[in-house]
């Protein structure tokens, strides 16, 4: 998919976004413009005007709660100079209902996602060469399904018949075998740092995050407030995530567990929580049917790479990327 980019630029506390041309080789069509989000945004004029920030962040917990009708698309992802196209889109799901949580598996073949059917979520496996496998038939609900570290089976949050959630281990074939850490709940999401240690957000009052060792059970807090998108940096073991300490400037960080130091990153994008790393080390975001790219080595701000509305996609949240960048999931509207 080809596109221009759009320059959003604040004076005072007007906002006056310019579309304008870019010259590039991989231009089509002037009438698509996307936006270059500055780096830094103190004055807060971007989020204030935008008003989708809001001084209440809201998690889902998955006990009780109506669930959003959401599809999963996929599109081709394609490295090209320093930035990333995104063509060949499509509804993968494409009905009501909720479909959402895509995981990729390490050599990008399957995708996997919770899908509500009947009442409950279970978890679906997609194959991109033949088809889509129901893989849970469980009395529980499945979250956030993805493959344990050593490919042996499946990790996945679980809501158990009295209600508590916990990170669970299931086989392959969708069979519940344990719990991963006993004493933590309500787990709401997590992510694998390494072959023991998760990072885990953890519902509550606040709710917090925090790294767990399977192996040891030893349970460490890193902050309050997190948001839901948690992201193991490729090739290493730290965690991006986006903190929501301050309701009108949310900001990613990255914390390495190993020496226990967190850094700051970059701003969210005004109304957007979700994130994704590529294998090249640059972070991607979405707002509405826009993507963006942000190159830690590169680009000073958030760079628009796709536009990706004449597809259909509304309303973007939830962004996954295959191991070897080839390929993107997008959760959007249904």
């Amino acid at each position: 998919m080809q596109t221009n980019k759009f320059t959003l630029i604040t004076i005072g506390f007007i906002l006056v976004v310019v579309f304008g041309y870019q010259n590039s080789t991989r231009t089509t069509s002037a009438s698509r413009a996307l936006e270059t989000i500055p780096r830094t945004n103190e004055d807060n004029t971007v989020a204030v005007l935008a008003g989708l920030h809001t001084s209440k962040s809201v998690n889902l917990a998955y006990i009780g709660q109506d669930l959003p009708s959401t599809d999963i698309y996929t599109g081709n992802l394609r490295l090209i100079d320093s930035s990333h196209e995104i063509s060949n889109v499509i509804n993968l799901t494409r009905r009501n209902g909720y479909d959402n949580q895509p995981s990729f598996s390490r050599n990008g073949r399957y995708m996997f996602y919770n899908s509500m059917r009947d009442g409950q979520t279970d978890i679906y496996r997609h194959d991109f060469s033949n088809g889509t496998q129901q893989v849970t038939t469980t009395a529980e609900s499945e979250y956030s399904p993805a493959l344990t570290p050593d490919n042996s089976g499946y990790s996945t949050v679980v809501v158990e018949g009295d209600g508590t959630q916990r990170l669970w281990y299931y086989t392959h074939e969708g069979d519940p075998v344990r719990p991963l850490l006993e004493r933590v709940e309500p787990v709401g999401y997590y992510s694998w740092l390494d072959s023991t240690r998760v990072a885990l957000f953890v519902l509550g009052e606040p709710p917090t995050l925090r790294v767990a060792d399977i192996r040891t059970g030893l349970v460490r807090t890193v902050s309050d407030n997190p948001g839901r998108s948690l992201q193991t940096m490729p090739g290493s073991s730290k965690v991006a995530w986006l903190d929501k300490s301050d309701p009108d400037n949310w900001m990613i960080r990255m914390y390495d567990p190993d020496t226990r130091q967190t850094e700051s990153m970059i701003p969210a994008i005004p109304g957007s929580e979700d994130f994704a790393w590529t294998p090249y080390g640059s972070l991607i975001m979405a707002r509405r049917s826009l993507i963006f790219e942000w190159d830690p080595m590169g680009t000073e701000g958030w760079t628009g790479i796709a536009d990706l509305s004449k597809s259909g996609v509304r309303n973007i949240t939830r962004l996954a990327v295959s191991p070897s960048g080839n390929r993107i999931a997008i959760v959007a509207d249904h």
